[in-house]
């Protein structure tokens, strides 16, 4: 694969917690990207990990072929943590992905390429690939990670001009539910575009247990009602963000064919209902049930 002298400065950016052994993974699979390696870094940070998580990246330091740079700061929440690799980035690029995913060796090279060609842009949103098979792989698959429109920061990257113009993530979202939906909303509301680039992949765990699963969905209904009580436009946000799934799954469950696949995308909506009317209620609820969460569930 052949690279433009043009090639734009990317730096990954990596919030951790306590998941050492997948982010160990994550990071050699960025080792092993086709980009020129004195083209791209990575910037680990890490939100309070107590398993040791500092050690193993200076470790992988001594054999990194591209710039790896760690920072270390007391748990705060995902957010904080990426604003913090934002200000450290050297790069006019700025490519998110999670602690357990496996980023495609081309991954960076068609990242910065859909940049090159596209001028006009300000950010590049990668395809989601599960890593797993089964009903619950499928469900997800075909009806959530595969959405275009979506600003998950498993596969995405934005000009770092552009994050510093709207100042990072909000970081007054308390935990890991669409603060990176807010930030591209944010984006998009300002008048800059996102296109999507299906041939810049990352792989992601599936959740392999319900429970694990239950409280995904559920943490996605918490950040649901995050998003109203900021924007305060119940309508428009929900129309935007989650309504707009609503047809495909009924028109899924209508059909009948995939009992399973019904059954998961049925619960889907109603953990999500769950989330987003526990939080209306109750706004101190997600701290408390989802106090462990991150060191808890492997996923």
């Amino acid at each position: 694969m052949k690279h433009n002298e043009n090639n734009l400065i990317v730096s990954v950016v990596i919030s951790t917690y306590n998941r050492k052994e997948l982010l160990k993974e994550c990071i050699e699979s960025l080792f092993d990207q086709t980009y020129p390696k004195d083209k791209y870094e990575i910037i680990i940070v890490d939100d309070g990990s107590i398993d040791k998580t500092k050690e193993m990246v200076k470790g992988l330091m001594k054999k990194s072929p591209c710039s790896l740079r760690y920072f270390k700061q007391e748990n705060k929440g995902p957010a904080t943590a990426r604003n913090k690799g934002i200000k450290n980035a050297m790069g006019e690029i700025i490519a998110f992905t999670d602690d357990h995913c496996i980023a495609d060796k081309d991954w960076l090279f068609h990242i910065s390429s859909c940049f090159f060609r596209n001028s006009n842009i300000s950010g590049v949103r990668g395809k989601v690939k599960l890593n797993s098979e089964g009903p619950l792989a499928e469900a997800l698959t075909k009806y959530i990670y595969k959405s275009k429109g979506s600003f998950a920061t498993n596969n995405i990257a934005y000009k770092k001009k552009v994050l510093e113009e709207i100042d990072g993530f909000d970081e007054s979202f308390p935990l890991p539910a669409s603060e990176d939906i807010d930030l591209g909303l944010r984006i998009i509301n300002k008048g800059h575009i996102i296109k999507y680039e299906d041939k810049a992949i990352v792989w992601h765990p599936c959740e392999t247990d319900w429970n694990t699963f239950k409280k995904r969905r559920i943490l996605a209904g918490v950040g649901l009602y995050y998003l109203m009580k900021k924007n305060k436009n119940f309508f428009v946000l929900v129309g935007f963000y989650r309504l707009i799934y609503v047809p495909i799954y009924w028109k899924a469950i209508k059909s009948g064919k995939n009992y399973s696949q019904n059954v998961i995308l049925t619960a889907n909506l109603l953990y999500h209902f769950i989330g987003f009317s526990r939080s209306m209620i109750d706004p101190k609820w997600p701290i408390k049930y989802f106090k462990d969460y991150k060191c808890k569930t492997k996923y």
